[in-house]
């Protein structure tokens, strides 16, 4: 089966996730227990495999779908 490509990169699925839910980035790390300033660089795109599956499940994402998405497996 030929795989697809995804449009979206990680930093956008949270983006639109966040746009969707109305939640700040202040509110995420509240949320999530992840520091503010990593949160902020989630959002533009720096991976952190740590953080990132603990934002997930507060924005309604699956956080191991999330972690392939952002490892491009």
């Amino acid at each position: 089966m030929e795989k697809i490509a995804i449009e979206d990169e990680f930093h956008d699925i949270i983006g639109k996730a966040m746009t969707g839910l109305r939640i700040t980035e202040r509110e995420l790390s509240q949320k999530s227990g992840v520091p503010f300033d990593t949160v902020r660089e989630l959002i533009r795109g720096t991976l952190d495999e740590t953080s990132l599956p603990k934002v997930a499940p507060v924005l309604g994402l699956d956080p191991n779908a999330l972690l392939r998405i952002a490892l491009g497996t």
